[in-house]
């Protein structure tokens, strides 16, 4: 068409908006069930993403748990013989453990930042939908 408003090119003339939605109430309420599908499907990916970053932060805590566990066994061994239970205490905690509980606090607070984000537009895009 021409683009100015009269063929069958989506413009008004032709009795439907641009995308294809036609003014009758059938098209509208076929738009309507469209939009609310893909908030629907909005609202799936934000709640499976979040799922899956705590997943992986899990996976990853017990790995980190087990190579914890190692160095600690890795210290008394190969320590044991020059340093006291509690200097072998410090060491691990000083070089590793202080690591490790950083890297937890830093994820933690990083899947809350991404919560509080995607969250409240979620919501609001919901809010718009309906």
């Amino acid at each position: 068409g021409d683009g100015g408003g009269g063929g069958g090119d989506g413009s008004f003339g032709s009795g439907s908006f641009r995308f294809g939605v036609e003014m009758n109430p059938v098209g509208v309420k076929r738009w309507a069930a469209g939009l609310l599908a893909r908030c629907d499907a909005w609202d799936g990916a934000c709640a499976l993403g979040i799922k899956r970053l705590e997943a992986l932060e899990r996976e990853l805590r017990a790995e980190a748990d087990e190579a914890l566990s190692t160095v600690v066994d890795a210290v008394e061994e190969y320590a044991g013989p020059i340093m006291d239970g509690r200097a072998r205490e410090k060491l691990v905690r000083k070089r590793c453990v202080r690591v490790y509980d950083e890297r937890n606090a830093d994820a933690a607070e990083y899947i809350e930042r991404v919560r509080a984000v995607v969250e409240p537009q979620r919501v609001e895009w919901r809010r718009k939908c309906e």
